[in-house]
């Protein structure tokens, strides 16, 4: 419904997108700017980073009878669902000029592949 409301033009939610989440990114765009003048991170436009996030994330939240054709599934699988968020992850983080590294990441760490190892970033 939300994105038909979008695509029509946002009638009802029209001062909700340009008040409250104009605010919103505002505020978040000025901690990435934060982020990029320390050199933690590429710089990006933050709104256009917010974009693409809701744009990527979006796809599987309302588009999963084309997911699941594509994959030639009847339904979408954790492993699927994992893939597609690891995939989103690295895409956006490699975009910023970061990137994920896993806790045991330099070390001889037996045993990862049956343990979920904690992220940490640089």
């Amino acid at each position: 419904m939300f994105a038909q409301e979008v695509l029509r033009g946002a009638p009802v939610v029209r001062d909700f997108l340009a008040g409250e989440l104009r605010e919103w990114v505002k505020a978040r765009s000025a901690v990435i700017r934060a982020w990029i003048a320390k050199g933690r991170m590429d710089p990006v436009e933050p709104a256009h980073l917010f974009f693409t996030v809701w744009a990527a994330t979006q796809t599987y939240a309302d588009f999963d009878a084309q997911i699941t054709a594509v994959l030639g599934r009847e339904r979408q699988t954790a492993a699927d669902r994992e893939a597609a968020t690891e995939q989103l992850v690295r895409l956006v983080l490699r975009g910023c000029g970061l990137a994920p590294r896993t806790s045991g990441e330099g070390s001889a760490a037996g045993g990862a592949d049956t343990e979920r190892e904690e992220r940490t970033w640089r």
